[in-house]
């Protein structure tokens, strides 16, 4: 597997996570390749609260399925509670897809100048103040994109889960996105 998108420190700042910078994205994905239980399982509550929060795709749920996809077909998630775990997301992660199947995404423009100055904050509490204010437009945008990527990869995330004894329902969750 290419570990090298979780070495991609400016593509995990530059997408949005529910509660700004996904930067803590990396570390979280990494530790569902490991043995430590205490770190998988916050690696997990990450993956649904953050990534997908209250049913809400993130902008950051794109590179996080490339990941856990490809993780998953490597063979790279060892730990079976990581490995359920991930599964689970995965089953979340369709059934949100799936509820919002219905609304036309089109053609998803980023204001790009709104999205510059996300990324030239600094620090955490600038970011908050950010999206409580201006950037919940940004917000709404790159979600957008985010639910359009992910369905995108529908076929690619079934092929991978049909390989996995056991994930019949989660196929079927796929194939309703």
């Amino acid at each position: 597997m290419n570990h090298s998108l979780l070495n991609d420190a400016q593509l995990w700042r530059g997408r949005l996570d529910a509660y700004g910078a996904a930067t803590a994205a990396p570390d979280h994905l990494r530790s569902l390749l490991g043995d430590d239980d205490q770190a998988i399982a916050s690696a997990l509550h990450y993956l649904d609260s953050a990534i997908v929060h209250q049913s809400t795709v993130s902008h950051a749920a794109t590179p996080v399925l490339d990941f856990l996809v490809d993780a998953l077909k490597g063979g790279e998630i060892t730990n079976e509670n990581a490995r359920t775990g991930v599964i689970d997301f995965l089953t979340y992660l369709g059934e949100s897809l799936r509820d919002a199947s219905g609304q036309d995404y089109g053609d998803v423009e980023i204001d790009q100048e709104l999205y510059n100055e996300f990324l030239a904050l600094e620090d955490a509490s600038e970011v908050e103040e950010f999206m409580e204010g201006e950037g919940l437009d940004l917000f709404e945008q790159v979600y957008s994109l985010a639910y359009k990527e992910c369905s995108a990869k529908k076929d690619e995330v079934i092929t991978v889960l049909a390989a996995i004894p056991g994930t019949e329902n989660v196929v079927a969750e796929w194939e309703r996105v």
